[in-house]
């Protein structure tokens, strides 16, 4: 629930790889093998807090904040048993400093756990060709390498021109991404959740997890937190 370095138990294509560190080895999980790493960020149960994630390789699929009492084992059980609901109004900030606050998409129907809600990650996907588009079969509009406004798989929140779109330094050349669209690299996606105010003062683990739409891929990752009275 805490992510997999590498994400798989042996190096695979593309970046599933891991160099290894004091950390952790390709294929070890999260959950398991980091020790505790206080923030020093602390919650008042009840508040509404702010979240944020960025894209590497963007998957499309939609998104999830959740909390384990961190003297539990953080599995995927124990996050689901308190996800962080949103609140407020999601908003992109990008690395100058600049932020754009947006219409966010969120879902609490047929969601797990039942009646939690999950966003949708408001950055649309840059296909690399009319092939990998997942449109009919006869569809030409986005030429490789990622030409045309219709390689984006759905219009930006934001205004972002025409392309060409800028390449990724150090990546694949087919990756690309606008200001607000495909492998963005330089944006962060904003929201603000809910803390229950149920739970009680003590040390947690902040999960959050992506669940990717253009792959089959599920993304991790955990943090510690500290909620007061």
């Amino acid at each position: 629930a805490c992510g997999m370095a590498g994400g798989a138990a042996r190096p695979g294509g593309g970046e599933a790889v891991f160099a290894a560190t004091h950390f952790a080895k390709q294929g070890d999980l999260g959950s398991q093998v980091l020790k505790a790493a206080p923030t020093g960020t602390q919650w008042a149960a009840g508040s509404s807090v702010e979240v944020a994630w960025g894209v590497r390789f963007n998957h499309g699929g939609g998104y999830q904040y959740r909390v384990c009492p961190a003297h539990e084992t953080p599995t995927e059980a124990c996050f689901q048993r308190h996800p962080l609901p949103f609140t407020g109004t999601q908003s992109l900030r990008w690395n100058d400093g600049t932020q754009v606050w947006i219409k966010g998409t969120f879902v609490s129907e047929g969601t797990s756990p039942p009646g939690s809600t999950w966003a949708m990650n408001p950055l649309p996907r840059i296909h690399f060709d009319s092939a990998s588009s997942g449109q009919p079969r006869d569809f030409s509009g986005c030429t490789a390498p990622a030409r045309g406004r219709a390689c984006r798989v759905f219009d930006p929140p934001c205004e972002e021109g025409n392309p060409p779109w800028a390449p990724v330094n150090g990546s694949f050349a087919v990756d690309v991404e606008g200001l607000c669209s495909g492998d963005a690299t330089r944006v962060q996606i904003v929201d603000v959740v809910q803390v229950p105010a149920e739970l009680p003062p003590g040390d947690y683990v902040l999960g959050w997890r992506w669940d990717c739409e253009a792959s089959a891929q599920v993304w991790t990752n955990c943090a510690d937190v500290e909620l007061v009275p």
